[in-house]
């Protein structure tokens, strides 16, 4: 499971690909927090910005994901 955050927005709780995708839609134009749990039980947070365009960016890094690459982060 993924959870995003916005302030003023929402939260998504994400348990597949497509409601991530559909989540990430939603916050277009907005930073976010990108919250998830890896299999060895570490918590993870990633600060997000998705531009009206769709763009997921890592906010401190500027590295793009894509929305499967995103998906695959709580898999690890």
């Amino acid at each position: 499971m993924i959870q995003i955050q916005t302030i003023g927005k929402e939260d998504f709780l994400c348990y597949s690909l497509d409601q991530l995708s559909l989540a990430i839609n939603k916050v277009a134009g907005c930073h976010a927090s990108v919250k998830y749990r890896q299999r060895s039980g570490l918590s993870r947070v990633l600060y997000i910005t998705v531009t009206a365009g769709g763009v997921i960016k890592d906010t401190y890094t500027e590295k793009v994901f894509e929305i499967d690459e995103l998906w695959r982060l709580h898999l690890i």
